[in-house]
């Protein structure tokens, strides 16, 4: 796919016009430009191990394993049944499987997660849903949690 029509494909995500992305996501990318990564598109099954270093969004269905130096959003319809790390990972369908990120991990209202995330931030919205465990890399203060 030309990456003319990955911007094209992904520009008609909900919330991802170019330069409207939430919180420096997808749409936003550097310099405030539009996303401009590889899109699964709705009617395509992937089964196997994807890995790359450039974003991914998921329409469709991927089975497996995912390895991404860059950012990986799980649009609405789409479906992960794999482990998943990426720097980023943004879940608006369904993800079955663990998932680790070096950056941080949304999970959307209207979102399914069942498995384990970890990350230094985590973000589980009001109205997700969410099954497994939260493990979140973050150094705490020196002497902190330490009682007398």
């Amino acid at each position: 796919m030309s990456t003319a029509a990955s911007r094209a494909s992904s520009s008609n995500l909900p919330g991802h016009a170019p330069g409207h992305g939430q919180g420096g996501g997808f749409g936003s990318g550097s310099g405030g430009g539009a996303y401009g990564g590889c899109v699964i598109g709705a009617r395509i099954t992937v089964r196997g191990a994807l890995s790359g270093e450039e974003d991914l969004v998921v329409e469709g269905r991927v089975e497996g394993r995912i390895t991404l130096e860059g950012r990986l959003l799980i649009a609405p319809g789409g479906v992960v049944e794999a482990d998943v790390e990426a720097t980023s990972v943004e879940v608006r369908g369904e993800v079955r499987g663990d998932i680790v990120a070096t950056g941080s991990i949304t999970i959307e209202r209207g979102a399914q997660v069942t498995g384990n995330v970890r990350a230094p931030r985590v973000m589980i919205h009001d109205g997700a849903r969410f099954e497994g465990a939260v493990e979140m890399d973050v150094a705490l203060p020196e002497g902190f949690g330490r009682t007398r």
